[in-house]
């Protein structure tokens, strides 16, 4: 009886010892890599996540540029298109241009009056072969100071600009011709100009007045 149970002993010894060998090559062979490899592929999943919030971060920021932009020419373009609308109308629209030269002189004559629009008088619209555009020519006759008429030049040298922010939008206008007679100087040393201006505006075909449209503004 004790012999048996000697060897029950012994043989639960060599059981515990065999599990024990097995449990140390599970933890060793199995266990611990599985463990490393979850590590490591829980630190690629933070990075990859990481990543995936950058670009989202990045696109966001793209779209806000893009959508600027986008917004940004918009607005040029309609500004331009205004612009481009304003200097050449489907129509005479010969109102606007003695309001826009009438706002300028006025402007130039200041309040000692060194600057008199006498008249202004429009032709008929003429279409010619070579050209997209249909030119309205006007005749403009003023009594100015030298310094005055030039301060006129240089304004309808430069009107119908279609640079955005241009502070000269307006009609396009082109001087072909001027006259000048110059009278003697008064007391004050100033002499005094009476000068006739031959002017071109220019309508886009579309919408030509085909009419005699001559019209006079007289002080």
């Amino acid at each position: 009886m004790a012999k048996y149970e000697d060897r029950l002993r012994r043989s639960a010894k060599v059981r515990f010892g065999i599990s024990a060998v097995i449990f140390l090559c599970l933890v060793i062979f199995v266990i611990i890599p599985s463990w490393q490899k979850l590590t490591n592929e829980n630190g690629q999943l933070a990075e990859l996540k990481t990543k995936i919030a950058d670009t989202e971060s990045s696109l966001e920021l793209n779209r806000d540029s893009y959508r600027d932009l986008k917004e940004d020419y918009a607005y040029r373009a309609e500004v331009d298109q205004k612009a481009i609308t304003t200097a050449l109308p489907e129509n005479a629209e010969q109102t606007t241009i003695v309001r826009e030269i009438e706002a300028y002189t006025n402007q130039l004559a200041g309040s000692n009056r060194t600057l008199v629009l006498n008249s202004i008088n429009f032709n008929k619209p003429v279409k010619k072969d070579d050209i997209d555009y249909v030119v309205l020519p006007f005749k403009m006759s003023l009594t100015t100071t030298k310094e005055n008429l030039m301060g006129l030049l240089r304004y309808l040298e430069h009107t119908g600009s279609i640079t955005s922010g241009s502070t000269n939008a307006g009609r396009l206008l082109d001087v072909q011709d001027i006259d000048i007679q110059v009278s003697d100087s008064d007391a004050n040393g100033i002499g005094t100009i009476t000068a006739d201006l031959m002017v071109n505006a220019y309508i886009l075909p579309t919408k030509t007045e085909t009419t005699d449209t001559s019209t006079s503004k007289q002080n």
